[in-house]
């Protein structure tokens, strides 16, 4: 067992008694024992979901075992359940989870996680010739944080990065909540449901306009409109008529305003590139499928940057009518 305690002392953790290292890693606190039943111990302090236990598949669960997956092969190698399943399917629904499950999926055997504590044993690992004692100890420390602390892992690298405040709605880290202010833009980022075929999350971006727009606009990705309002606004750009569904009381008014140079590339990234996405006179919304921080800064960015270029828009339009009254 000397490669699993050169291990620990290599990622820094220290001997706290003869045989037992220990110390934080990954947010977690982690315990090697290379003598014990339990060889790697990593617990964290915070829970995200209540009663969660992960188990390797066996025969008895495969077939009568009620446990939730995120619908991919996870579901072949663990028994995942918790008293409140659907919070279950809730945090599968993070890459960082899956990630993290699929690391250690090699090892599954010695696997056992009950809430905020993950353990390995030792028992299956001692004859595997894939194991490799750092990174085993790196993976557990790291699937105790992104259990424990849900989506948060992505989002608060994303609050650094932007500058933006992370809450949780009543303190469920499953419900993360940014705020802030960009360039100008007040945003705001959370989580929603979206019923479907399927419920799964999506996470909303909602950049404030705050400045005078046509009343009643409503711009949304072609074909998924009012259908037959009679606020429909047909736009004299070909492309844009073709990729866009536009309404707004005055006609004129929101084809002058869509027509401003530059604003185009940053209003099809957004409403067409992002389906259920849409502009209306308060805000510009962007939905995306998905929990994970991985690409919500440059959709973030994206928010911001059509946001400046409705505001400067809509100002081009005022400034004929500033002048005559001047």
């Amino acid at each position: 067992m000397g490669r699993w305690s050169d291990a620990a002392q290599s990622l820094g953790l220290v001997l706290e008694r003869e045989g037992v290292w220990g110390g934080a890693l990954e947010r977690a606190r982690v315990r090697v024992e290379p003598g014990g039943r339990v060889l790697v111990l990593a617990r964290h302090p915070e829970v995200a979901v209540r009663g969660l236990r992960i188990r390797p598949l066996g025969l008895y669960h495969a077939l009568f075992g009620q446990g939730l997956s995120d619908g991919s092969s996870l579901g072949l190698h663990f028994h995942i359940d918790a008293p409140l399943r659907r919070r279950v399917g809730r945090l599968l629904q993070s890459q960082d989870v899956r990630r993290a499950l699929w690391d250690l999926a090699p090892f599954k055997r010695a696997l056992q996680v009950d809430e905020g504590e993950v353990r390995l044993l030792a028992g299956p690992l001692t004859r595997d010739p894939r194991c490799d004692p750092q990174a085993l100890i790196v993976a557990v420390a790291w699937l105790a944080q992104v259990l424990s602390e849900g989506f948060a892992v992505g989002w608060r690298a994303v609050a650094r990065e932007r500058g933006l405040t992370l809450s949780f709605t009543d303190g469920d880290a499953l419900a993360p909540v940014l705020r802030g202010v960009i360039d100008g833009v007040t945003l705001q980022v959370r989580v929603t449901e979206r019923f479907s075929s399927d419920t799964r999350l999506v996470t909303v971006i909602r950049g404030e306009l705050d400045h005078p727009m046509p009343a009643g606009l409503h711009v949304v990705r072609e074909g998924t409109g009012r259908g037959g309002s009679p606020w429909r606004v047909t736009l004299h750009d070909p492309v844009l008529r073709s990729l866009v569904d536009v309404y707004a009381s005055d006609p004129d008014e929101t084809r002058a305003l869509l027509s401003h140079e530059g604003l185009h590339g940053p209003l099809l990234e957004v409403v067409h590139g992002h389906p259920g996405s849409q502009v209306t006179h308060e805000a510009v919304v962007l939905v995306y499928g998905g929990v994970d921080g991985a690409s919500m800064g440059e959709r973030i960015d994206g928010v911001v940057r059509l946001v400046k270029v409705l505001r400067e828009a809509a100002r081009a339009l005022q400034r004929p009518d500033t002048l005559e009254v001047g």
